[in-house]
């Protein structure tokens, strides 16, 4: 009843707790003096509200108003009304799960091709902006980016390259730690948004990393909307007795506004699509960076062999060519005058052959030397 006197409760502070008095579940509680000046601009002389409540919280209400005067309801009526909201309640879940599940299946099955498209490529990154443009398809954006350790692949209508550069820095600067921030009013959150409204009003960036900034962004383009009001929404503020308060609307003539900067809004399901990509990409790198940590134990392993196996066979060498450098130094100190000029040059060329050799292994010994010694930290002179 608009015309109602509240009573006040005693005691306000419970005595127990020492807190303000719960009056959650008190049905015959005091409005807010806003909606009861609310009821009297509107003409009406008495309201009643049903809650519909999803998942622990408020989704919507049934408001029922009486023009001509109080009214009263009977317990038996009230309980009732309260029915109707708990069964409304009760399918409001089933319902949008029901509207979703088509939506649901097909973001299932792109996820599916996404994946194995990513498997089968090394350049995971470049291979989801390839036609089909199905990472278009899993959010039902109309462009996207990736960037992944400092290069970026564009798909479909996006900001410039200059322009994404600066939209990735702004969020790895961010200091909320979001693995995947979606909102479909970027304009609120990044001001210079406004350059690009036309293809990113609306923004999903998944993080693929912490500390190297690598990110898929989804975009959507701003959307002009006319929203009809039943009179003016914004609630004008006054102040009586050095005090600020809200007055609601006293004409209820149709309003319109525009609204600007802002994209189609994001859906739950897209927003898992989003997420589960995500998870996918960052197995993926893992998976990646486990066999490259594989194979390169396995190179070392074979280098420790190949080593090993060069040393025996240059110490197996070292004592031929030793041998075959003597002899050959010898006839030519000991018969280099009997033997014919043809012969004395061959004999030559053996010995500054076997010369080179020799420097040549020893250069090479030195070498395997020195990088054993790094390998293990110690110094080498």
């Amino acid at each position: 009843d608009v015309h109602y006197k509240p009573a006040v409760v005693q005691p306000t502070v419970n005595p127990v707790t020492g807190r303000a008095l719960d009056m959650s579940h008190a049905v015959l509680r005091s409005v807010s003096p806003i909606h009861v000046e609310y009821l009297r601009n509107m003409g009406a002389g008495s309201s009643m509200s049903i809650s519909l409540i999803k998942e622990g919280r408020l989704w919507g209400l049934i408001s029922c108003t009486h023009m001509s005067g109080s009214r009263y309801l009977p317990y038996e009526v009230r309980t009732a009304c309260e029915f109707v909201g708990q069964f409304m309640s009760s399918f409001l879940a089933t319902k949008e799960g029901h509207e979703n599940y088509d939506q649901r299946i097909r973001t299932k099955s792109v996820q599916g091709r996404l994946l194995e498209r990513m498997t089968r490529h090394l350049d995971f990154a470049g291979e989801l902006c390839q036609s089909p443009p199905e990472l278009l398809e899993l959010t039902g954006a109309t462009g996207a980016a990736v960037y992944f350790n400092g290069r970026t692949t564009v798909l479909g209508n996006a900001p410039s390259d200059e322009q994404l550069q600066a939209l990735i820095r702004w969020l790895a600067s961010r200091p909320e730690s979001q693995d995947v921030f979606a909102t479909n009013s970027l304009l609120r959150h990044y001001p210079e948004s406004e350059e690009f409204k036309d293809v990113a009003a609306g923004l999903i960036a998944a993080s693929m990393s912490r500390g190297r900034h690598n990110y898929v962004l989804w975009f959507r383009p701003e959307v002009v909307q006319t929203v009809r009001w039943g009179g003016n929404p914004h609630k004008p503020v006054d102040t009586h007795e050095d005090q600020l308060r809200l007055h609601p609307r006293k004409s209820f003539a149709l309003w319109q506004e525009t609204v600007r900067g802002k994209s189609l809004p994001w859906t739950d399901y897209e927003l898992e699509a989003a997420q589960e990509l995500r998870r996918n990409i960052i197995d993926i790198v893992l998976e990646r960076s486990e066999e490259l940590l594989k194979l390169n134990t396995e190179l070392e392993r074979s280098n420790v062999e190949l080593d090993s196996f060069a040393y025996a066979a240059s110490h197996d060498l070292k004592e031929p060519l030793r041998g075959i450098h003597n002899y050959a130094s010898l006839v030519l100190r000991e018969d280099a005058e009997s033997l014919r000029p043809s012969n004395r040059t061959r004999m030559d060329t053996v010995v500054r052959l076997t010369q080179r050799m020799g420097r040549h292994e020893a250069h090479r010994l030195l070498y395997a030397a020195a990088q054993r010694a790094q390998s293990e930290g110690l110094p080498f002179v």
